[in-house]
């Protein structure tokens, strides 16, 4: 048994060739990754946080024994780091690292991955152009693509390149529903638009939609996104960042500083924040609504799940038998029409429609005890063109709408 500053065979890397082919991001012992050190190197995209903890070292210890002579009967422990291996499962990782695009324990591809964080975050904006690359061919693999630390780097990698394009490609390979929408705050703050392939994932990672849904309306999800943003008179991303924050986004200095948290490392104990403007509270009703809208024009492609015995829920509330009044209303140019549209979205009976013409229609379903809140709906859009009031299967005329009508009981 000997240690690796001591070999050197065409099949596993010596010492002195761990900064060369075949993989350059091997490296030995170096400093602690420090989160001011980080902070340094990316002025305005990291800040440091406090930690109870220090980081310990990421890199590969070439004095510790590897033994390449036997191969690896069992896996080392998901989260033990190099130091921890046995020489046989040093040896083993040593050879996997040479073509870290195959299938691995656990184990090694979080030491593999914290090593490519610490090239990240010591190297500074240098590493950025090559570490993407050798992100993307990473990517091209299943196995990394679907894994959850992997995509926690690939975006902190698009957050520190300040590359919309990077981002949306990494959300596009794997969205983990928790930074999802932390992600997504990014774009808005960027100023870029809701790309259709985000909001099917949004749908997906959410959970918004069963999967034969899902399925259904992909194709379509591109238009429904326009209309939704012509609904709305701005994009989702603005609008929903809007409706959590109080203002539109305005560019880099958009991410208020109580937005600053800490982001989850790879490094136990590095603690490095960066903002986190979570839209998920704001976007997700507008998905879903925006599902609903697509199921109407696709329902032979989606099979109806027949409602339970008796079942009645607010999601529901139009498809529920005791509706007493439906109120339908397209989009008017009239200045009321973005309170009236907020009155109809606070409904439990509210959804978002597109009619044979792809039109978007605001259906609001109202029950007996509800009328108080329609004739206040009905105060703002009694006026406008594109509206309609419904009693049962019966589409009743402006003038039999009042209080105390008897089209109405």
């Amino acid at each position: 048994m000997t240690s690796l500053a001591d070999m050197s065979s065409p099949g596993l890397p010596g010492h002195r060739e761990l900064a060369h082919p075949p993989n350059p991001w091997l490296r030995g012992v170096h400093p602690r990754v420090t989160s001011e050190q980080a902070a340094r190197l990316f002025p305005g995209r990291l800040r440091p946080m406090p930690s109870p903890s220090r980081p310990g070292p990421s890199g590969i210890d070439p004095d510790l024994p590897v033994d390449p002579s036997r191969p690896m009967e069992e896996e080392p422990r998901p989260g033990m780091g190099y130091g921890g291996f046995t020489p046989v499962q040093r040896a083993a990782f040593l050879r996997w690292a040479a073509e870290p695009a195959e299938p691995a324990p656990e184990a090694f591809r979080r030491l593999y991955l914290t090593l490519l964080e610490a090239h990240l975050l010591t190297g500074g904006p240098s590493q950025l152009a090559p570490l993407g690359q050798h992100l993307d061919a990473l990517a091209a693999q299943a196995h990394w693509a679907q894994d959850e630390p992997f995509a926690r780097l690939a975006l902190l990698h698009a957050w520190l390149a300040q590359d919309p394009e990077r981002l949306l490609r990494a959300l596009d390979q794997v969205a983990p529903p928790r930074l999802l929408g932390i992600a997504l705050g990014w774009l808005a703050g960027w100023g870029q638009p809701l790309d259709p392939r985000l909001a099917l994932a949004g749908v997906r990672a959410w959970k918004l939609a069963p999967p034969e849904v899902l399925q259904a309306i992909a194709p379509r999800m591109a238009r429904g996104v326009d209309s939704l943003a012509a609904t709305l008179e701005l994009d989702p991303l603005a609008y929903a960042w809007q409706q959590l924050q109080g203002t539109r986004p305005d560019g880099p200095a958009a991410f208020p500083p109580e937005s600053w948290r800490p982001w989850p490392t790879l490094h136990r104990g590095l603690r490095i924040g960066v903002p986190q403007v979570d839209l998920r509270p704001g976007l997700a009703p507008l998905l879903r609504d925006l599902v609903d809208g697509l199921r109407a024009i696709v329902p032979e492609a989606i099979p109806e799940a027949a409602p339970s015995p008796g079942a009645e829920s607010a999601e529901n509330g139009t498809a529920s038998p005791d509706w007493h009044v439906l109120l339908e209303f397209r989009e008017s140019r009239s200045a009321l029409f973005p309170h009236a549209l907020r009155l109809a979205r606070k409904r439990p009976g509210y959804r978002m429609l597109l009619d044979e013409d792809r039109h978007v229609i605001h259906r609001v379903a109202f029950r007996k005890g509800e009328m108080r809140a329609f004739w206040r709906l009905w105060h703002y859009v009694s006026g406008w063109k594109h509206v309609a009031v419904y009693r049962g299967t019966e589409r009743l005329r402006p003038w039999q709408v009042w209080p105390g009508s008897p089209y109405l009981r």
